[in-house]
C-alpha cells in the first residue's frame, strides 16, 4: 500500500506574490534575509500583508545554512510576540529556518496553536516550500529534520522573485533540482505519482536551466525552473532522496561548498555507481536512468547506452554553465582538507 502526501496550496506565475494581500492575520513573523531587505522584496511583502491590517515583525538575519543558535533565536522571537502567520521569504536556508523554528516551538510548547505557514521561495532549487524536511547545522554536521507539521500551508511561486539570482547560484540551485528528481526517480519508494513529477522535472531542467543561467531576467525560463523546483520537492518529499544528498551534506558541511554545487560534483559518480556502470549495468536504477534518457530523446537502445547518454547530458549541462568539474576545482584541498 502506497501513500502520496499533498499539503500546500500552490499559487504560481508572474504576480503570484500579490497572494499575500489576500491573507488575513493579526500578527505576522516575516522570516527573511539581508538580501531580500536590500532588494526591497521584504518591504514589498510587508506592505502587502499590512493592507489586511497585519502587524508585521521582520526577522532578517538568516544566514546560509542556519544553525541551532539561529533556531533558538527564532523561538525567542516567537515567544515574545506569538504570530498567527509565519511567512518565509527567501531561499532554502530561510524556509528551512522558519520550518525548524515552527518544529521546535511545537515540541517545546505543544499547548500553543501552530501558526499558519506561507513559504515564498526566491531561488529555484530546494523545493523546501512543499517538503516536510528542514536542514540545520550543528557544528560541522548537518541535521535533517523530518516532520509533516513543517509543511507550509501555502506556497507562492513568483518567478520575478528569482530574476536577480546570479548565474553561479542559478547553476547550483538548478542542479539541486535535477538531483532531487533523479534521486526520487530511482528511489525504492517511487510511485506513479512521484515518477510523473520527476520525469517532468528532468525535462524542464534540461530545457530551461541553461536559458536561466544565460539570461536571468528571462521570466518564462525562471517560471519553468521555479515550477520544476516545486515539483521536484513534491516528488522527493514522498519518494525520499539518496546517497548523493547524504554525501553532499557531509561535503558541504565540512568544506562550505554550496549544497547544489556539492550535488553537482557528486551526481554523475552516484548515477554510475547506482547503475553498476562499470559492471553489468543491469540494476533497477540503471533501467530507470535509461528510461529517462529515452524520454529526453537521447540514444537509449540499450540500458548501457541510455545510462551513458544521461551521464553525458549531465556533464554537458555542467560545462554549459561553467561549473566546477571536480572537488579540487571547487576550491577544496583534498590532501590537507
Amino acid at each position: 500500500m502506497g501513500e502520496f502526501l499533498l499539503k500546500p496550496r500552490v499559487h504560481f506565475g508572474q504576480g503570484a506574490l500579490a497572494t499575500l494581500n489576500q491573507l488575513s492575520a493579526t500578527r505576522v513573523l516575516l522570516v527573511t534575509d539581508k538580501a531580500m531587505v536590500k532588494f526591497g522584496l521584504a518591504q514589498r511583502a510587508t506592505e502587502l500583508l499590512q493592507r489586511q491590517g497585519a502587524d508585521c515583525q521582520v526577522w532578517d538575519d538568516i544566514a546560509s545554512d542556519p544553525d541551532i543558535e539561529t533556531v533558538a533565536h527564532g523561538m525567542q522571537l516567537m515567544n515574545a510576540r506569538y504570530p498567527d502567520l509565519v511567512v518565509a521569504l527567501g531561499g532554502g536556508s530561510v524556509i528551512d529556518a522558519a520550518k525548524a523554528v515552527i518544529y521546535t516551538q511545537r515540541r517545546a510548547r505543544p499547548e500553543l496553536a501552530r501558526p499558519r505557514f506561507v513559504a515564498v521561495p526566491t531561488t529555484s532549487g530546494t523545493g523546501s516550500e512543499v517538503t516536510a524536511f528542514s536542514v540545520v547545522k550543528a557544528g560541522a554536521e548537518k541535521l535533517v529534520l523530518v516532520d509533516e507539521h513543517m509543511l507550509p500551508d501555502i506556497a507562492i511561486l513568483d518567478p520575478a522573485l528569482a530574476a536577480s539570482v546570479p548565474p553561479a547560484i542559478t547553476a547550483d540551485t538548478g542542479m539541486d533540482v535535477l538531483c532531487h528528481a533523479l534521486e526520487a526517480y530511482v528511489s525504492r519508494q517511487a510511485s506513479d505519482f512521484t515518477d510523473a513529477l520527476a520525469e517532468k522535472v528532468v525535462e524542464l531542467v534540461f530545457s530551461w536551466l541553461p536559458a536561466c543561467w544565460r539570461q536571468g531576467d528571462n521570466l518564462e525560463a525562471r517560471e519553468k525552473m521555479h515550477n520544476a523546483s516545486c515539483m521536484a520537492g513534491m516528488a522527493f518529499t514522498n519518494a525520499s532522496l539518496g546517497i548523493t544528498h547524504s554525501l553532499a551534506h557531509a561535503l558541504g558541511g565540512m568544506f562550505r561548498i554550496p549544497h547544489g554545487r556539492a550535488n553537482a560534483l557528486l551526481m554523475a559518480g552516484v548515477v554510475a555507481w547506482n547503475a553498476d556502470y562499470t559492471g553489468q549495468c543491469d540494476t533497477f536504477a540503471a533501467r530507470r536512468y535509461a528510461r529517462l534518457a529515452h524520454k529526453l530523446g537521447l540514444p537509449a537502445s540499450s540500458t548501457y547506452q541510455g545510462v551513458t547518454s544521461l551521464l553525458v547530458a549531465i556533464q554537458t549541462l555542467k560545462e554549459a554553465m561553467q561549473m566546477p568539474a571536480g572537488i579540487r576545482d571547487a576550491g577544496v584541498d583534498v590532501n590537507n582538507g
